[in-house]
């Protein structure tokens, strides 16, 4: 099956969870505390994560392939709880998806709300760190003041 001609999602259907490895596990346990009447298929993209660590395209490429599958399995919503697939791809997924796309993105908003934190660090993976996406959310994020400075650190895992 190909995105391209993805069957509508089913009413009925699960709600489809994927990152790059277990780490979306936590969304998942979150997903399911929040959602108790609900049915989850997980997909784990262990075998080509971190995701991080790929280029561009391939994790494009890897991202599509994990909602394809879960589309195929009927799910009626999907979750990308990886960043790195956030930053990279979610935006192909929601135009190639019938279905609401849910995704994750740096908690930097819930950081900077705390006026504690005057300045804040992020563990990022490359990808997300360089991606139009983190600085459209730093610069949605700019009305903070510029004593709110964000500090982040890449890593290679999502």
């Amino acid at each position: 099956m190909s995105l391209d001609r993805i069957p509508q999602p089913r009413a009925d259907g699960p709600i489809g969870v994927f990152d790059s490895g277990i780490g979306g596990v936590s969304v998942l346990r979150a997903l399911r505390d929040h959602l108790p009447g609900e049915d989850f298929h997980y997909l784990a993209d262990a075998g080509y994560g971190p995701y991080g660590d790929l280029a561009p395209a391939r994790v494009r490429e890897r991202a599509l392939r994990c909602a394809e599958l879960l589309a195929d399995q009927g799910a009626k919503a999907l979750v990308v709880a990886c960043n790195t697939a956030t930053a990279l791809a979610v935006e192909a997924i929601r135009s190639r998806f019938p279905g609401p796309v849910v995704a994750v993105e740096p908690p930097l908003k819930p950081a900077l709300a705390d006026r504690a934190n005057r300045a804040i660090g992020v563990l990022l993976t490359r990808a997300m760190a360089e991606s139009e996406r983190y600085a459209a959310l730093r610069a949605r994020l700019a009305r903070h003041g510029p004593e709110s400075v964000v500090k982040h650190s890449s890593s290679s895992s999502s």
